[in-house]
């Protein structure tokens, strides 16, 4: 505290350092705030405070939209409630359970002691239902007029009994003999009625005891609770007076602060007062004619007349003088502004308008630079494109010598070979498939499934991996397929542990069974340790993009959701390939020979003879049983196999153009299309380059020469032939197996010089093949007996015709080939890899 000046406290005083402020009520009292949820809203104006009430009190209290609670906070606190809610269910239920689990555990001890006492004296059951018999099911015996009596076995018939009426008046009693056993037995008639007396008064001695016990139990049990009852009862009174001690002090304790807490602030506020009055009083007569002169209530009459006659005078004419100086240098400053204002108008005219010239001119030169860019480019652009058609003439000219030139004609049968695309090992000998042989498998069989789940009854069918073994196997082996038609490449072998090592060359790529091929020896930088792993496993590692190594299979199933193919049935198709190529072959056991005599010429006994040959027998018809085994696997895995080798490098591929080849069709006058000559190839282009040439010198004529321009390019490439592969993707709809010629066209995707390479796909020669699959297919399965060959043929056409047009566009755009100069005929349709793209 610092002492107060004259303005409010006397020198020496007491006072404090800070400002008064309001302290923020207890926490926690008897009420709740109704506006503790808005606590964190900034401080408004008291007018607009809806917490001050103005007229009616009993107005509903309407909280303005900038008070209004945070959403995401209600929300917050919902979920609270909920998970609370939920635990308390939680906690509930488990309760629950834990009394319904006691509760029957008590029974079950109960029942317990009961069986005990029970079992001691075992009640008998009294009841004659288990000599009842439907008297439906009895056969009644034979009618006999007299009745008959044994006496040793004999029956003597009786006299027929003198017939009594039934007496007439009121029975009184009836006679009955002694000696008359079959009117009334008591030893049989007494026996049920004392087991009912024996029963019941068994029954009601062991109910008696039951009773008993269960008194003492029940006793035993209010003695305990009772005793436990007192016991808590005294340990509550104790910590309920221990608590009532507790708060009694504390309250008392918490009365003696306050007390002397307020003792010390009426204390201070006495003393501070008291020292206030004094300063305050201490020099009030000073300061009050100090404050009269310093307010202008006491004046001399001198001071008094200047200040109210002679300053107001000359303050006014002041003011006069400066308002008129004020007033001329506005007049001049105007007349400045508008002299200069025009000047700078005028020359901000004159400079904007040699900003545009010169911007005009700019632009002209830039135009013209452009122009003069833009014809030097397309002139560039012509002259590589007409190297390029040159490029494209001469390769056409050798791909028609070296390799259409030596293709030669075949009809399809079961030895001819089927390739992948780009596949490394591909020869003259065989045909070219999107996928391979795999592929077709895959399009036919799903064809083939779709035709059976079409039929409501077969809704449930899928082909079994059995089932698709057995048909390989009949496929592959009775028909006599090429060896190694069925192959999975892949880019490593899975049971081979990969570990850091040393690069060496590429090794051997077949995959076959040890006792047919010596495997490759580890050098001396690389260590092998095999895995062993399952076919499913092996499966999902040859289903991984990255292992396999057969470009077209890669890409079938990329495209595998457009074709809608069913996945099931290719990890059914790859378990059985799986199985069978990792088949392994049964050994050949020594036979055992005949015992020899000894060294001293003793014979072996005969029974060593007979087990000898026994042994001999069995060992026979084993190996005869092994063989038998080993020669299936051998047939089964020269078609099956998995080989091993490196993924596609297209740089050093480097294939030139992609031959589509479909089915021979023999060449007709009318067909004949001057345009896709070696010659119109070269006219072409260059009319082409002559019609740029005259579009760029004459400008005004510019829509005549596109036209033009168009009109060549449309030269360059003709319709599709009616007989084609065009109209052969159009007419699907109408597909006959019969208009599909027989023979294929067989050639060799490199020349002899190895300096062409080519992408080669055949378009029709799958056909053949896939009739051939479906035939056996029909034997195989009793739900094709009546298919339609031709429907499930022009339904794997269609997916042909989407996976053709789907690999065309990804080598396009991949390997970066264009459509520009493309060459169609009636057989072949090249696409080369070139920029040109129109």
């Amino acid at each position: 505290m610092e002492g107060i000046n004259g303005n409010g406290a006397g020198v020496g005083g007491y006072g404090f350092s800070a400002r008064p402020q309001v302290i923020a009520g207890k926490q926690g009292g008897p009420y709740r705030d109704p506006y503790r949820e808005y606590i964190k809203i900034a401080p408004q104006n008291i007018m607009y405070d809806r917490r001050v009430v103005r007229g009616n009190t009993f107005a509903a209290l309407v909280i303005p939209v900038n008070m209004q609670p945070d959403p995401a906070l209600i929300e917050k606190q919902k979920q609270e409630s909920m998970y609370r809610q939920q635990r308390l269910e939680q906690h509930r239920k488990r309760k629950e359970d834990e009394m319904t689990r006691m509760q029957q555990m008590q029974e079950d001890e109960q029942r317990r002691q009961m069986m005990d006492l029970q079992g001691q004296n075992p009640w008998e059951d009294l009841s004659d239902v288990d000599n009842i018999v439907d008297e439906r099911e009895l056969e009644p015996d034979y009618y006999i007029d007299r009745p008959v009596f044994s006496i040793y076995f004999l029956q003597i018939q009786q006299p027929s009994p003198i017939f009594l009426p039934n007496p007439e008046g009121e029975l009184k009693g009836i006679q009955v003999h002694d000696k008359d056993p079959d009117l009334f037995d008591f030893d049989l008639e007494v026996e049920p009625i004392l087991q009912v007396l024996v029963g019941k008064a068994l029954e009601h001695a062991q109910i008696e005891i039951i009773e008993d016990h269960e008194k003492i139990e029940l006793d035993k049990h209010k003695k305990m609770f009772f005793q436990i009852r007192e016991a808590e009862l005294m340990e509550t009174q104790r910590m309920e007076g221990a608590r009532k001690r507790r708060t009694e002090e504390t309250e008392r304790r918490n009365l003696q602060q306050r007390t002397a807490k307020n003792q010390r602030i009426w204390a201070e506020r006495k003393v501070v007062a008291r020292n206030m009055a004094k300063e305050y009083l201490m020099l009030f007569k000073r300061d009050t004619l100090k404050l009269l002169v310093d307010q202008s209530l006491l004046k001399r009459p001198r001071e008094f007349s200047i200040q109210s006659h002679f300053i107001p005078q000359l303050y006014n004419q002041i003011s006069f003088d400066i308002n008129n100086r004020r007033e001329q240098l506005d007049n001049l400053d105007s007349l400045l502004n508008y002299t200069m204002r025009n000047n700078a108008k005028s020359h901000r005219d004159s400079m904007i308008k040699e900003y545009k010239r010169r911007e005009e001119k700019k632009k002209e030169q830039l135009r013209l630079q452009r122009e003069r860019e833009e014809q030097k480019r397309k002139r560039r652009e012509e002259r590589a494109a007409a190297r390029e058609r040159f490029r494209i003439q001469q390769l056409l000219e050798k791909i028609q010598t070296q390799i259409i030139g030596s293709a030669s004609l075949e009809e399809y049968n079961p030895q001819i070979k089927i390739y992948d695309v780009r596949d490394p090992s591909a020869k003259k000998d065989g045909i070219f498939l999107i996928g391979g042989f795999v592929g077709e498998l895959i399009i036919t069989f799903t064809c083939l499934l779709d035709y059976i789940l079409a039929n409501p009854q077969n809704q449930n069918f899928v082909f079994t991996q059995e089932q698709v073994e057995a048909y390989l196997k009949d496929l592959l082996v009775h028909e006599n397929f090429a060896d190694g038609i069925l192959t999975l490449h892949l880019a490593r072998d899975p049971t081979i542990k990969e570990k850091e090592k040393i690069p060496n060359s590429a090794r051997g790529d077949s995959h076959r069974d040890n006792s047919r091929e010596i495997p490759t020896e580890p050098n001396e930088e690389e260590k092998v340790e095999r895995l062993d792993i399952d076919d499913d496993a092996f499966m999902k590692f040859s289903l991984t993009k990255s292992n396999i190594t057969d470009y077209g299979l890669s890409f079938f199933f990329e495209v595998l959701k457009d074709l809608v193919i069913s996945k099931d049935f290719i990890e059914t198709l790859y378990r059985v390939i799986i199985k069978i190529a990792r088949t392994k072959l049964k050994p050949i056991h020594p036979v055992p020979e005949m015992p020899q005599p000894d060294a001293e010429g003793n014979e072996p006994s005969e029974e060593e003879k007979t087990v000898v040959q026994k042994r001999i027998e069995e060992v026979t018809k084993l190996n005869n049983e092994n063989e038998k085994f080993n020669d299936e696997v051998h047939k089964i895995q020269s078609k099956v196999k998995i080989a091993y080798r490196p993924l596609i490098d297209n740089a050093v591929r480097n294939e030139c153009a992609l031959l589509r080849v479909n089915n021979h069709r023999e060449p007709r006058l009318e067909d004949v299309d001057p345009n896709n000559s070696i010659e119109s190839l070269y006219n072409s282009a260059a009319q082409q380059q002559n019609a740029q040439a005259a579009h760029s010198k004459q400008s005004s004529i510019s829509n005549n020469k596109q036209t033009s321009q168009q009109n060549s390019q449309r030269d360059q490439h003709p319709p599709a032939d009616k007989d084609g592969s065009d109209q052969n993707g159009s007419a699907l709809d109408n597909f006959q197996i019969e208009d599909v010629p027989s023979k294929m066209i067989l050639l060799n995707p490199q020349n002899e010089e190895k300096d062409i390479n080519l992408i080669v796909y055949h378009s029709e020669a799958q056909y053949a093949a896939r009739k051939l699959v479906i035939e056996i297919a029909k034997r195989h399965f009793k739900e094709l007996e009546k298919l339609n060959l031709n429907a499930v043929l022009a339904h794997t056409a269609q997916k042909s015709k989407q996976l053709d047009e789907r690999f065309e566009d990804h080598i396009v755009r991949t390997l970066k080939f264009g459509r520009g100069c493309q060459y169609n005929d009636r057989n072949l349709r090249i696409t080369w890899k070139t920029f040109l793209q129109n």
